[in-house]
């Protein structure tokens, strides 16, 4: 759903490329961290989800809107897996993910102001 609602936002070239860098940063920082005993797209999941966060919140004339209460079960959700309450979960993903996807949509709102 975020990436259908963002590449109708900025075309498929801008969104490839959103998704490259938000998967690439965030399965090295996990690498990083773990080595390599992970695997999925949790990362990009939650780096598309703060993108969306930011437009939403500080960008209304992009007309991306993300409905607030699922802003607070995707951080409620980021806490209890870094309480680790559901086993072994790739959080460096999550997290680095989340902050690229914020850097992807606030640095251009920031550099424009």
């Amino acid at each position: 759903q975020f990436g259908l609602l963002i590449e109708s936002h900025l075309g498929t070239i801008k969104m490839l490329c959103l998704v490259l860098v938000i998967a690439i940063t965030s399965n090295l920082g996990q690498y990083y961290v773990s080595g390599a005993s992970f695997g999925g797209l949790s990362g990009l999941n939650y780096g598309l989800f703060g993108f969306l966060w930011i437009k939403s919140r500080f960008d209304p004339s992009s007309r991306l809107q993300i409905p607030e209460s699922l802003v607070i079960f995707f951080l409620i959700w980021l806490v209890l897996c870094a309480l680790n309450l559901f086993g072994p979960v790739a959080n460096t993903a999550h997290f680095v993910g989340l902050l690229a996807g914020i850097a992807a949509a606030g640095l251009p709102l920031m550099l424009r102001r």
